[in-house]
């Protein structure tokens, strides 16, 4: 998931731009949060401080602080090397900033038309969610699902098996850490996954670098967590292989 936080000491404007950011996640069903807002650049520091991961920032220029935006970013830049970091501000030279002190920054953003400032946040989530799916997908293949009305992402090197709901047409994938129901089928999960995992049952899939053992009297497979999978005379021949 991606995180989104917001630096900005005007309130109404700070409360607009959350309000802008909630409507198009929800609207968009991007895998993202509203993790944190506040006036301040140093309580952002703080709080980004405890959990660093990339994120998106969208932050004033202005603040009514000893820290200027030009400080914040560039300690932003040390615990989070790849966020995606736009400013927004009523200055239309704000864009010299970048050349003066070298930063990284993917848009400047004019808060004085709130029409425009819809669609330019709307651009950079968009464009944001393209490049860190992009980024996550080279290190990991990923299950994509729908929970509720939100778009999750599971790496698949994460899943150990996937098996059928006692409710209709829904999944339940088990992780080490927990377990996630949706809406799916196994058929469709085994066209997504890759050569690691074999469907073991018609209500079971199954990543073989999870298994510890089979029990082939049993017609069992025992996962890593300590779980139990059923495997079928007609998908034995597989994990015999």
């Amino acid at each position: 998931m991606l995180k989104i936080y917001v630096c900005e000491d005007n309130l109404p404007e700070r409360q607009r731009i959350i309000e802008i950011i909630k409507k198009i996640i929800c609207i968009e069903e991007y895998d993202m949060e509203l993790t944190f807002a506040s006036d301040d650049p140093r309580k952002l520091l703080e709080f980004l401080r405890q959990a660093p991961a990339a994120a998106i920032y969208f932050l004033d220029i202005m603040f009514h602080s000893d820290m200027d935006v030009v400080e914040l970013s560039s300690e932003i830049r040390k615990l989070d090397p790849r966020g995606f970091i736009i400013f927004i501000t009523n200055h239309a030279n704000a864009w010299k900033l970048t050349f003066q002190y070298k930063l990284e920054v993917m848009d400047y953003i004019m808060k004085n038309d709130v029409q425009k400032l819809t669609e330019s946040i709307a651009s950079c989530l968009k464009k944001a969610n393209e490049l860190y799916t992009a980024q996550t997908n080279t290190a990991h293949k990923l299950f994509r699902f729908k929970v509720g009305s939100q778009l999750v992402t599971l790496p698949m090197d994460t899943v150990l098996y996937f098996e059928t709901s006692s409710s209709s047409h829904r999944i339940i994938a088990h992780t080490m850490t927990e377990a996630t129901e949706f809406y799916s089928s196994i058929k469709s999960l085994a066209k997504q996954a890759d050569c690691h995992f074999l469907q073991s049952h018609r209500r079971c899939l199954v990543n073989t670098q999870y298994i510890t053992s089979v029990d082939f009297a049993r017609l069992e497979i025992h996962m890593k967590n300590g779980d139990t999978c059923p495997v079928s005379s007609r998908h034995l021949k597989s994990f015999r292989q």
